[in-house]
């Protein structure tokens, strides 16, 4: 269980500071090697949040 939330604060990590779509492929691998419901849920969120931040980026 500790792996699981260290590797969720890795992949926000990686999120915060490249903010790219790297970022993007490292949390769809991730969720496609483990394949969880909350992964998926979770990949959905930081995907969202990054186009979101590329539409205030443009405004």
């Amino acid at each position: 269980m500790f792996f699981f939330i260290l590797t969720f604060f890795t992949i926000t990590f990686f999120f915060i500071v490249l903010s790219s779509y790297y970022a993007v492929v490292v949390v769809v691998f991730w969720s496609f090697r483990y394949c969880h419901e909350v992964t998926v849920l979770y990949c959905c969120s930081v995907i969202m949040l990054i186009l979101f931040n590329n539409i205030t980026d443009k405004v």
